[in-house]
């Protein structure tokens, strides 16, 4: 059994807060990882709120993310607190940005992982204010892009 230590969750975090760099952390998770953004359940692709895996994510809540960034002046995300508890990670994180059309994209999240054996995320459940993730999406083009607009 993999222990999960406080510099291994830096490991993945340190690269984002750092750098924008999103590999270490992305690597990490797996392909049937069970991701749900402020609930299970229906996506709602306008708010990014529901239950993916991780292309889903990829596809569904990061890309249109990007796409309405300012990816010029980068996307960081700094963890301010984090508590390893046997094979469960509870991080608070601050992320910053600016959107495509100037407005700042500056999110709280609570991210609880779930690691298995092999020092894997198998489960994500995050906690973010999706109202601030609509209006980013419908500010800047990317709900007309998935044709939700």
């Amino acid at each position: 059994m993999s222990t999960i230590t406080p510099e291994y969750i830096r490991s993945l975090f340190d690269p984002i807060a750092s750098e924008g760099e999103w590999t270490p952390f992305v690597d990490a998770i797996t392909e049937d990882v069970k991701w749900a953004i402020a609930r299970e359940g229906d996506k709602d692709l306008r708010s990014a709120a529901g239950l993916y895996n991780k292309q889903e994510w990829l596809d569904l809540v990061r890309a249109p993310l990007i796409a309405s960034l300012d990816m010029d002046k980068g996307f960081t995300m700094a963890v301010t607190n984090f508590d390893v508890i046997g094979n469960k990670v509870v991080a608070e994180c601050y992320g910053t940005a600016t959107q495509k059309n100037g407005k700042p994209y500056n999110n709280k999240y609570c991210w609880i992982l779930i690691f298995n054996d092999e020092r894997r995320i198998v489960e994500i459940r995050e906690y973010l204010d999706t109202a601030l993730v609509y209006e980013t999406r419908v500010g800047n083009g990317a709900l007309d892009a998935m044709g939700l607009a």
